[in-house]
């Protein structure tokens, strides 16, 4: 089971803008989920995915253009088809979009570090608010135009 979770997820990992590293421990900690708790119903295995599988460490460094291996984790735990719309997978889940989760997130991250006592923590965080092109400015992007969708 390992072997072949791995195999049909680890060239979408490699794909990720997400940091390679975080959407190999992503795949590793489903197939953890998925030996251990595949026997137990759908409510069970959404409940071990957001405990097991959904650490946010780092996040703010992450770039929101592409999610692929969270969606693709959310779909074999769900054991729904790959061709299934990543729209549906957090209403058939009843989970939080992770973009939504991961922009709250970069909001309060850029709230705590604009208001630091410490200096280089508000002066990167100018930095980045000024157009540094690093993923967290890359992520501020994504999250005005969220801001001024909604």
């Amino acid at each position: 089971m390992l072997q072949t979770f791995r195999t049909f997820y680890w060239p979408w990992c490699q794909k990720c803008l997400i940091y390679p590293d975080a959407a190999h421990d992503l795949v590793r900690r489903v197939n953890g989920v998925l030996s251990n708790f595949s026997h137990y119903s759908m409510d069970v295995l959404y409940k071990r995915f957001t405990s097991y599988c959904t650490s946010y460490y780092g996040n703010c460094l992450w770039s929101l253009e592409d999610l692929v291996a969270w969606r693709k984790s959310l779909q074999k735990i769900s054991k729904l088809s790959s061709m299934s719309h990543c729209k549906l997978l957090p209403i058939i889940a009843n989970y939080i979009p992770i973009y939504e989760q991961l922009l709250c997130r970069l909001y309060k991250f850029v709230v705590e570090a604009r208001s630091s006592n410490n200096i280089i923590n508000r002066l990167l965080m100018s930095v980045a608010l000024n157009g540094s092109k690093s993923s967290v400015s890359r992520s501020l992007l994504h999250l005005g135009a969220y801001v001024n969708e909604t």
